[in-house]
């Protein structure tokens, strides 16, 4: 989830609670009991949708982008270990894991 609000949050969006449940694949109570903990550590903020009274739009605050960015640079790190020893078309297939595709270096 971190990765699609991420993206969408780069571009100054914010992303209903439903489509982040469905994108993370977990029920509309997880996922408001996970935005719930997320936002008392005051790394999103909800706010109503304007169209659709019902819809929580979701947005990141600045530091959870820049948890984010510390993660994915452990993540790049870790990855460059793990992959030492292997040739080109070795690395070039495993970047293709879920964890590294969303994020570029």
């Amino acid at each position: 989830m971190a990765i699609s609000l991420s993206g969408e949050e780069k571009k100054g969006d914010s992303l209903p609670q439903k489509k982040l449940a469905r994108f993370a694949q977990i029920e509309q109570p997880t996922m408001a009991q996970m935005l719930s903990r997320m936002e008392q550590a005051g790394l999103i903020q909800r706010q109503q949708d304007t169209v659709d009274k019902r819809s929580s739009l979701i947005s990141l605050c600045p530091i959870a982008v820049e948890k984010i960015d510390q993660v994915f640079e452990v993540l790049r790190q870790a990855n460059e270990e793990v992959l030492e020893g292997f040739d080109e078309t070795e690395k070039r297939s495993s970047s293709r894991s879920p964890a590294m595709s969303d994020r570029q270096p």
